[in-house]
């Protein structure tokens, strides 16, 4: 689902960055740097989302 989500998230992203350009309200680089931030921020919440419920497993198996 987590996979589902982010291209999903990406889609969409693409989608707001072509419309943005279609209407005039940026041009192509400003709208390629904005999806490649967004897209870039969505994946690094991923994994920092991912890994620390990895850690709270763990320590929670262990006995913490």
């Amino acid at each position: 689902s987590s996979g589902i989500h982010l291209a999903m998230t990406s889609a969409l992203s693409a989608a707001a960055s072509i419309a943005a350009v279609t209407r005039g309200e940026c041009d192509e680089k400003g709208a390629a740097a904005w999806f490649s931030q967004r897209v870039a921020v969505s994946y690094t919440r991923f994994v920092v989302t991912h890994r620390l419920t990895e850690i709270v497993r763990t320590h929670r198996s262990i006995g913490f």
